[in-house]
């Protein structure tokens, strides 16, 4: 199964889920219908064959010696009976060809437009990511959901007072980060797992990223924990501390223009794996 990091590769995703799935049933429809037409004119043909068979016999038996009748009437008997058969199976083939039809046309009159109607929409969801990571925009519908969207160049750190950290900059190879504890799903400090940081990141990156860059404080964030009744872990408040406060990710940028991680490698890590190009920190 393919793993779904992104809003984008889940709308790409999707579209491309969509398409296949109509062009392949298009396909699948029209092999229906040519073979559907193939068993009508064949039975078609053995109707004839078998009505032809009959009426041969009929004439047979109309001319033939007293002595011979008796056979050839059981033979006319066998025939008619195949021919009721022939034409009992070529009525049902006939029901079989007029369902393919009735399903063709509702696929072309229906489905595919609405398969078109929604590719359209995920391509206008896809519009209304770029205008966000690029200009700023209100996602609107778009919001929650899949992955993350990739913040632009210089928006990680707006209104925070800290420096970019440019996520592909981090060098994590000489140390990579590892599972504290796979069996327990630890993943960083505090007995935080994956799911805790990808949420925190994604978090970050969705609401309270965007709310500080927009002026929100960090008691903004506390109410709207308290309206929502957000359980420990979850609440957006935890987040501003993560990124803003004391344990906030700190680098050293160095002369290959790499970044040497002090603190924070857990969630440059998640960021990378959700497709966020951009968290705020304290480089020096």
């Amino acid at each position: 199964m393919t793993e779904v990091r992104t809003r984008d590769e889940a709308i790409a995703l999707v579209d491309e889920g969509l398409r296949t799935w109509s062009t392949n049933l298009s396909g699948v429809l029209l092999q229906a219908l040519v073979a559907a037409q193939v068993a009508c004119d064949e039975a078609e043909r053995t109707v004839r064959q078998k009505a032809n068979a009959v009426a041969a016999l009929e004439a047979a038996a109309g001319s033939a010696a007293p002595g011979e009748r008796r056979g050839i009437q059981a033979k006319l008997i066998r025939a008619r009976e195949a021919h009721e058969q022939a034409r009992r199976a070529q009525a049902q083939i006939k029901d079989v060809s007029s369902a393919v039809s009735q399903l063709n046309r509702t696929h072309t009159t229906t489905s595919t437009t609405q398969v078109a109607a929604a590719r359209a929409q995920l391509s206008s969801m896809s519009r209304a990511l770029e205008s966000y990571r690029f200009g700023g925009a209100s996602l609107g519908g778009v919001s929650g959901g899949f992955g993350a969207s990739r913040q632009a160049s210089g928006g990680g750190s707006r209104g925070t007072g800290l420096s970019d950290v440019e996520v592909s900059a981090a060098d994590l190879d000489d140390n990579p980060v590892l599972d504290d504890n796979g069996a327990q799903g630890t993943f960083g400090k505090g007995g935080l797992s994956r799911a805790d940081y990808r949420w925190a990141v994604q978090t970050w990156s969705d609401t309270v990223g965007p709310g500080v860059a927009s002026g929100k404080t960090r008691d903004d964030f506390v109410a709207r924990d308290a309206a929502s009744n957000a359980q420990p872990l979850r609440r957006t408040a935890d987040v501003y501390d993560m990124f803003l406060g004391s344990d906030r990710i700190r680098a050293d940028r160095q002369p290959n223009g790499s970044l040497n991680i002090i603190n924070g490698r857990h969630r440059l890590l998640i960021a990378r794996e959700l497709g966020i190009r951009i968290l705020p920190g304290d480089v020096r």
